[in-house]
């Protein structure tokens, strides 16, 4: 998938071919802008015009733009999973959370992504594997070329 980049940001770029236009959204935020342009040249200056139109309407209404990170989620997995994972951790007198985190590191440091901080706790045999991502949902489309931003849900 083709990433478009811009101040820090991260956009999409699809095509519908049923519609014959080039669409996205701003990934990576809690609102819900989506651009639309008619040429894959276009679809950039739309993105731009998009993310440019995010900030300043975050600036209007005097709110910090991006998503907030707290550092905090949910981890779904097997039951067999959980039981081998608080075993080994009860073993090695850590935490679930240390466990992750460690696993976490590795999974940065082979895709070549830097850590704010690592945590090792010695040789484990985890393997964190990617999954393939669930598709994200569609929000309605702005009319060709103008930016749209609806905001997100809670």
């Amino acid at each position: 998938m083709t990433v478009l980049r811009y101040k820090g940001y991260e956009g999409s770029a699809e095509v519908d071919l049923q519609r014959g236009v080039c669409h996205g959204r701003i990934r990576l935020i809690d609102d819900l802008v989506t651009y639309e342009a008619a040429t894959p040249r276009e679809l950039v200056g739309a993105f731009e015009a998009a993310v440019d139109d995010y900030l300043e309407t975050c600036r209007q209404l005097n709110r910090a733009p991006r998503k907030s990170y707290g550092g905090v989620f949910n981890v779904r997995t097997s039951p067999e999973k959980h039981c081998e994972l608080g075993t080994r951790a009860l073993r090695k007198g850590a935490s679930l959370n240390a466990i992750v985190n460690e696993a976490i590191d590795m999974y940065l440091e082979r895709s070549g992504s830097p850590a704010s901080s690592r945590t090792r706790l010695g040789d484990t045999s985890l393997e964190m594997k990617q999954s393939p991502a669930a598709g994200a949902g569609r929000g309605s489309k702005p009319s060709a070329g103008k930016p749209g931003m609806r905001p997100a849900r809670k």
